[in-house]
């Protein structure tokens, strides 16, 4: 609203013409009463130290205090004790215009002899349930017997009161009230005050109009979704709508999935934030990512290690914080405190749903706020955000993205000072990269097919190839040997006095293998404990050709464990699992990453049934899986 707006509406209405009394500042204007010839107003247009022109006016109406508190209202600028009025977008006309009509009119009855031409009704013309609501000793006792009451006197004016009471409304304002309310419930919407507004919601909370607190809310949903949503009301209005409509909700213990949508969107975002950020092992990398962007905003999302590493940026910003969430949640965030809860401080005739609460009510909105009855009153237990250690939250955000440029994207860090100067805050970055560099093997080796069909072919071939090497001669020479040592066997239960020499023999070999063990080591060890193997294999019926084959099979199951992988591989596989790479190693010997991984998955798929060794371009990585029973084959393979 401008200036000059009110003083048209002055000229029209009340035929007041501006004065301009004094040539020397132009800018100074006054409007006068034509009754009583005393001003009523003071304008004034001044020029702010940017050269722009400020609208302002000093309003004599005794009654200002009385007013619902709007920002553009405060005490006079030049003349104490009146209305200070500042002009702009959100001046409300219709409000300033109905108190210039009470600032008019306050004057104009000061002036003896004074009559107002108002329609005023008799006592006899009112309804009686008009005329009795004045005599109610407080509002719900009154709004509870106008509940079903119905008028048709529409009220075309303005109440400018905050949060009236029926009394404060004139008979008039009361029957125009009943008939917008009677209007509203059949579904006809039409903007009015906000005193109108105020009591409509006092009575659906209040329960008056509404049969339960769902009921009244649903009201309550439909009014704001077609008023307030339409551009009616103002923002004081809407402001006190959403507060109470909130705490009106958490009082009646209504679902807290409802609940939550009425609450405070930033208040909301930051339980749901800490939710995610307090137990970060619970959560995806996105939902902790999303979460660090919440509370950090442009300081992560903007990062150059964002943009950097794209997609891969929530998994590594996920991991850091994972580790450090010990160490820095509470540091940023506090703990949970206890604190006053005041629903409705702002109106005292809403006490009453407070009241039916009950001294035993609690309610839990979410993980980390609920709400709790007291004996004075009522307390909310939550992290506050007055808690928040934004400064050192900031800092950790820098830190990380510093330390995954410099480590992912050769990045160089920054020159300020490093909150990683603390050696716990090192650890904890060093662990969440080696989690990032684990979990990212993990998901390579994932990945590399298992080609156990070419496995397949390649036994099959081999076996076709053994088959074809041997000659006649080596087979029938077998053969041979075969018939003599089978011609030859003894059974022992054929001899009797076979059994007498292999024990004898056993004795002295028992006593040859106590002396090996006391005095030769353990070669001599090992060379009684086959003889006596010998010697207890022939007692049970075993052939010499059987002994023989038995010694040879072991001395070959060593013989093939040490020649399974050659020196070269042992040597590479023994560098891999200290961490090492050996790209340089596969360089000098001329030999690919992938054909030497796959080498080694087909001389180890015998003793494994899987694939161990996985190659990502030039580097080579060990299935975690198969580590323990790596170093246990090398470790033989050494010690033989």
């Amino acid at each position: 609203m401008r200036l000059s707006e009110l003083i048209s509406y002055a000229r029209e209405r009340h035929h007041i013409e501006e004065l301009h009394k004094w040539r020397e500042m132009p800018g100074l204007s006054v409007l006068v009463s034509p009754t009583s010839g005393k001003w009523i107003a003071l304008l004034m247009r001044e020029r702010d130290a940017g050269g722009r022109i400020r609208e302002r006016c000093d309003l004599k109406y005794s009654a200002f205090r009385e007013l619902p508190a709007r920002d553009y209202l405060t005490q006079g600028f030049r003349m104490p004790g009146w209305l200070g009025v500042r002009f702009g977008a959100e001046t409300e006309r219709a409000f300033l215009l109905h108190v210039f009509d009470f600032a008019v009119e306050e004057e104009a009855e000061k002036v003896e002899g004074y009559y107002r031409e108002t329609a005023i009704p008799g006592r006899s013309e009112l309804p009686a349930r008009i005329e009795a609501i004045y005599a109610c000793e407080d509002f719900l006792s009154a709004a509870r017997a106008m509940e079903d009451y119905e008028d048709n006197c529409p009220f075309a004016g303005t109440v400018p009161l905050y949060q009236p009471e029926y009394r404060d409304l004139t008979p008039n304002e009361l029957r125009g009230y009943f008939t917008w309310r009677a209007a509203l419930r059949r579904g006809e919407l039409s903007p009015h005050c906000d005193a109108f507004v105020y009591l409509y919601l006092s009575e659906l909370m209040l329960g008056v109009g509404a049969a339960n607190a769902a009921e009244a809310l649903d009201c309550m949903d439909a009014f704001a979704s077609s008023y307030f949503s339409a551009g009616y009301g103002s923002e004081a209005l809407q402001r006190n709508f959403k507060n109470w409509r909130f705490e009106y909700a958490v009082l009646n213990r209504v679902d807290a999935a409802r609940v939550r949508a009425y609450e405070n969107p930033a208040l909301r975002h930051w339980d749901e934030a800490l939710t995610v950020l307090r137990e970060p092992e619970k959560q995806s990398d996105e939902a902790v990512f999303a979460a660090l962007a919440e509370l950090g905003g442009k300081k992560l999302t903007e990062a150059r290690s964002v943009k950097g590493l794209g997609d891969r940026a929530a998994f590594y910003y996920a991991a850091i914080w994972r580790s450090s969430a010990p160490l820095l949640f509470a540091a940023c965030f506090g703990n949970l405190r206890m604190r006053a809860w005041k629903p409705f401080s702002d109106a005292p005739r809403l006490k009453a749903v407070c009241e039916r609460a009950g001294q035993d009510f609690s309610y839990q909105l979410n993980e980390l706020r609920s709400f709790a009855a007291t004996g004075n009153g009522f307390t909310e237990y939550s992290y506050l955000r007055q808690q928040f250690d934004s400064k050192r939250f900031f800092a950790f955000l820098k830190e990380a993205d510093t330390a995954l440029r410099v480590r992912f994207l050769r990045g160089k860090a920054l020159k300020t000072a490093s909150v990683t100067q603390d050696a716990a805050l090192q650890e904890v970055f060093a662990r969440a990269f080696a989690s990032c560099e684990a979990m990212e093997a993990a998901q390579k080796l994932a990945a590399v097919p298992v080609r156990r069909e070419k496995l397949a072919d390649i036994r099959a071939a081999a076996a076709v190839t053994t088959a074809a090497l041997l000659t006649e001669a080596e087979t029938g020479a077998e053969r041979e040997e075969r018939k003599r040592w089978e011609a030859q066997k003894l059974p022992a239960e054929k001899d009797p006095g076979l059994a007498a020499r292999i024990n004898g023999e056993d004795c002295r070999q028992t006593g040859t293998a106590e002396r090996n063990a006391s005095g030769e080591g353990k070669q001599g060890q090992q060379g009684a404990s086959r003889q006596i193997e010998e010697i207890r294999l022939a007692a049970a019926g075993a052939t010499p050709a059987e002994l023989a084959n038995r010694s040879e099979t072991k001395q070959t199951d060593k013989a093939e464990r040490t020649a399974i992988l050659d020196a070269f591989e042992r040597r590479c596989l023994a560098a891999l699992l200290r961490g090492e790479s050996v790209r340089a190693e596969l360089r000098t010997a001329h030999l690919l990453p992938s054909l030497f991984a796959e080498r080694v998955n087909e001389k180890l798929y015998e003793h494994f049934q899987d694939i161990c060794l996985a190659s990502e371009g030039e580097e080579l990585f060990l299935v975690p899986d198969y580590r323990e029973e790596i170093e246990t084959l090398l470790r033989e393979t050494e010690d033989e």
